[in-house]
């Protein structure tokens, strides 16, 4: 009777062992493929995977022209997913992208599509362009044109429908060739894609927060204008008045929303005639909202609502901007920037 019991147990142990193993083999198959390919969600509806390329940048000079800002820059992307016989590139940069004057040579299509935070140029080889080897470069001179002054960078970069796993942007005295040979060290890459991850609004694991749909137009017209600015060593400031020309209704009751650069001090906000102060932190902005009173909310078809408030940066060379302005949940289609 006990040499059966032994048995029994030890054949129980065995089978116990072999479940563990297998358990921990899928574990492990699972997490290697979660590190090959990331899933991300970006605005909530596009499902992309994150490739091993990596695109470096560096802007040649920027100008103005009669209300539209220029910024020419040359992309060179290292391919790391293998041979590619027809290239398609999309590029996310900040809002107000203006298709008419944006330029992209050895491009046969231009497109631009417009998410909420940002927008993207999608870009197509030619057939005689279209081939790069597994660790070729494909090299782009583009010119990007905006309807209004913006803090430029590139935000994210697609190759064939692949996230860059890094964007480096190169600056003067910067050798593109020593960036790549650099970049084939493992343990440089395993920390400069956390670094990058978090200038780029990303966690860690390569999620990026998701923006909500892009708003219903509004049909008010607002100007705003800077009335006071300070800069000294730890934060740039600035005093600002809108000018809502409402035309969406009557309005019983307010909201105000603006999206401006990331270094906005969310502690540091003074609005008057507001109720309510809240800060929403999305890909590439923050968006300060705030609300009415209940005496003061009423606004009337046709009728002008001033507002002013202060905003504070931490960042004292912050290029200053209001991306874009929301009315009652809805879009200011292109806001005026007085003096």
């Amino acid at each position: 009777m006990k040499k059966y019991r032994i048995k029994k147990r030890r054949k129980a142990i065995k089978v116990n062992t072999i479940f563990f193993v297998i358990l921990i083999l899928l574990i492990a198959i699972s997490i290697g493929y979660s590190f090959y390919s990331i899933s991300l969600n970006i605005n909530g509806n596009v499902k992309v995977e994150t490739g091993k390329s990596i695109a470096y940048w560096k802007k040649i000079s920027q100008w103005d022209n009669e209300g539209i800002y220029y910024y020419q820059i040359e992309l060179t992307v290292n391919n790391l997913d293998g041979n590619i016989s027809n290239w398609d590139l999309a590029i996310d940069v900040p809002p107000y992208l203006s298709q008419a004057n944006t330029q992209a040579w050895g491009s046969s299509e231009n497109t631009v599509d417009e998410y909420n935070s940002f927008d993207r140029l999608n870009m197509k080889s030619y057939g005689w362009n279209g081939t790069v080897a597994n660790e070729g470069n494909l090299q782009q001179t583009i010119i990007f044109a905006f309807t209004q002054n913006v803090d430029f960078k590139l935000l994210h970069v697609f190759l064939n429908d692949k996230l860059t796993k890094k964007i480096v942007e190169l600056k003067d005295g910067e050798n593109l060739e020593e960036k790549i040979e650099g970049n084939k060290d493992p343990e440089e890459n395993v920390i400069s894609n956390v670094v990058n991850s978090v200038e780029n609004n990303q966690n860690t694991s390569g999620e990026i927060i998701p923006d909500e749909p892009i708003p219903e137009n509004s049909n008010s017209e607002t100007t705003w204008k800077i009335t006071n600015e300070w800069i000294n060593n730890t934060e740039y400031g600035c005093a600002i008045e809108l000018k809502i020309n409402n035309l969406d209704g009557n309005i019983s009751n307010w909201t105000i929303s603006l999206d401006v650069p990331l270094s906005l001090n969310k502690d540091s906000i003074d609005a008057w005639g507001s109720s309510s102060t809240t800060v929403e932190e999305h890909n590439t902005f923050y968006r300060v909202t705030i609300t009415s009173y209940s005496w003061n909310g009423t606004v009337a078809n046709g009728a002008e609502l001033t507002q002013s408030l202060n905003l504070r940066f931490t960042d004292p060379d912050v290029n200053f901007n209001i991306y874009n302005i929301l009315f009652n949940g809805k879009k200011i289609i292109e806001p005026t920037k007085t003096t």
